[in-house]
């Protein structure tokens, strides 16, 4: 789950096991794009 500053939940995973979890580079695309849209 990512959430951002306003508390605004911006990604959530349902996954069945544990290996169908999020790879990290997905995650982080994800944080870099919020980072990338806080002053706009």
């Amino acid at each position: 789950m990512l959430v951002d500053k306003k508390g605004n939940i911006r990604y959530q995973h349902y996954g069945d096991s544990m290996r169908d979890i999020p790879e990290n580079a997905l995650i982080l695309a994800m944080l870099d794009k919020m980072n990338d849209n806080v002053g706009a």
